[in-house]
């Protein structure tokens, strides 16, 4: 269990992943990282001489990676603050930078931004509070623990870009335990798209019922990951995932011969949740697409 405790007097600076990896000042040019501006309104009902905090970090940081977070500071206009984060134990999390003073902008409001970096412990709990002269604090949670992941997410031999058609939902084989956390959904595309991901349990040698389904998230061109903010316990056991893109997507798939699988698609429409049962598809032979599912190891 890790705790990052802030406190509310000034110390000397000290420094050391989705689910990324980033001492005082003025207001508008401080920082944990600290910005005044994109801060949210102040809202009337904070107190003279206190402020709220409000902490946005990533719900999940794999072991040894590192994430940016952010504290949004509402309080009088102007208010001179410190700042101080440390960790609990030490070394199961760092943060850079640790300490500095700032002021409030002229809005009332800063945003402090730093780096929280996972030390070696796993299934641990990090709560963040910070504190000032101006007094408040805030804390939030991040689940720092090892990743596995499900899926053809490494570069292939013999790669090669294909389309999917818009409206069509794509499923190839991939197996995922029962039981397993999963964290995030994942594809590797090569146009900007919006698409919906999910994990199916077989129906014969065919894609069955739907087992768990990503939110819709646009692609990037490039590897995108899209975490949920809590893990899913897989009901059953995957044995395909399904693709679906609004309009026509970019893919890469493993074109050697060998490498090919049986593949599924049907018509869906990506502005409601994926078709369950899978239904009556056309089957074809092709190499697997970089799509994958990102777990919690056990």
């Amino acid at each position: 269990m890790v705790c990052l405790v802030g406190c509310g007097f000034p110390q000397p600076a000290r420094t050391s992943d989705a689910r990324g990896d980033g001492g005082g000042g003025s207001a508008g040019d401080a920082s944990l990282d600290g910005r005044a501006d994109g801060a949210p309104d102040a809202p009337p009902d904070v107190a003279a001489g206190a402020v709220s905090v409000t902490l946005s970090t990533p719900a999940f940081l794999q072991l040894g990676s590192a994430a940016p977070f952010t504290a949004a500071l509402v309080g009088a206009a102007g208010s001179s603050l410190s700042y101080s984060v440390t960790v609990v134990p030490a070394g199961a999390a760092t943060v850079a930078p640790s300490t500095g003073t700032a002021a409030l902008g002229s809005d009332g409001t800063l945003v402090l931004s730093a780096t929280l970096t996972a030390g070696s412990a796993a299934e641990a709990t990090m709560t963040v509070h910070v504190t000032g002269s101006v007094v408040g604090a805030g804390s939030a949670v991040v689940d720092v623990s090892a990743f596995q992941t499900f899926g053809a997410r490494a570069a292939f031999a013999d790669s090669g870009d294909s389309t999917l058609n818009g409206g069509r939902l794509l499923a190839v084989p991939l197996s995922v335990p029962s039981g397993a956390r999963i964290i995030a959904f994942g594809i590797r595309a090569t146009s900007a798209q919006n698409v919906r991901l999910g994990l199916y349990a077989a129906s014969g040698s065919a894609p069955g019922a739907l087992l768990l389904s990503s939110a819709v998230f646009t692609t990037n061109v490039g590897e995108t990951v899209a975490f949920f903010d809590a893990a899913q316990t897989l009901p059953a056991a995957s044995t395909f995932i399904g693709v679906l893109a609004a309009d026509d997507l970019g893919i890469v798939i493993d074109q050697a011969p060998a490498d090919a699988v049986s593949a599924f698609a049907r018509n869906a429409v990506i502005g409601g949740p994926l078709p369950s049962p899978f239904g009556t598809a056309t089957t074809f032979s092709q190499g697997p697409l970089h799509a994958f599912v990102i777990a919690l190891s056990p």
